[in-house]
């Protein structure tokens, strides 16, 4: 410790000198307490690779089916939370849920379906402003990533209903909507 103080002296003079001494004495501390983890080895604080699942959907005319499900292991995100309160709640989520109805994971996301661009507008004076448009297509295709699923698991995808009007246009709603439960699927255990 003599030779600590001695070293920090002659770079600091004074009562930083000391400060110094005991930050570099608790660091050799601390590294002698906690090894460092072995190569490879996540640390146990750290989220790693869980068994997940790549689950494919397409929206199809106002109605959502899965194209395809696939095992991978692949680092999750953690789940979301919902605002506080009791809604109704505007935007697109989907949720794991266990057979006894609680939530496993959750992720919120950007609406897969809705296409959304800024547009130029004819303002006044011959100015083109850009707006926002958006439209819904008649077909879209996304992917998520979800805990492997066990038995009895379903996903659920809450966001606003699209349905085709009267003349079979897929309309997108003038002002955000609340968002409902719009798909449920049973999931049953990936081989």
């Amino acid at each position: 410790m003599m030779a600590a103080r001695v070293a920090a002296r002659t770079f600091w003079a004074g009562p930083q000198a000391d400060s110094v001494v005991a930050a570099t004495l608790l660091a050799a501390l601390v590294l002698a307490v906690v090894p460092p983890p072995a190569s490879g080895q996540t640390p146990p604080d750290a989220a790693g690779p869980v068994a997940a699942e790549r689950v494919t959907l397409a929206f199809e005319r106002g109605s959502y089916a899965i194209v395809s499900r696939a095992a991978v292991t692949k680092v999750l995100p953690p789940s979301d939370a919902l605002p506080e309160g009791a809604g109704p709640f505007t935007g697109f989520w989907f949720e794991l849920r266990a057979a006894s109805g609680s939530t496993r994971y959750r992720r919120v996301i950007g609406d897969p379906v809705l296409l959304v661009w800024e547009a130029p507008a004819a303002g006044p004076g011959g100015t083109r402003d850009p707006v926002r448009a958006a439209a819904v297509p008649g077909g879209r295709t996304f992917t998520i990533l979800i805990p492997a699923a066990r038995d009895g698991d379903e996903l659920l995808l809450f966001g606003p209903l699209y349905a085709p009007d009267a003349r079979g246009v897929m309309a997108a709603p003038p002002a955000p909507a609340a968002s409902l439960e719009v798909a449920r699927f049973a999931l049953p255990r990936t081989p």
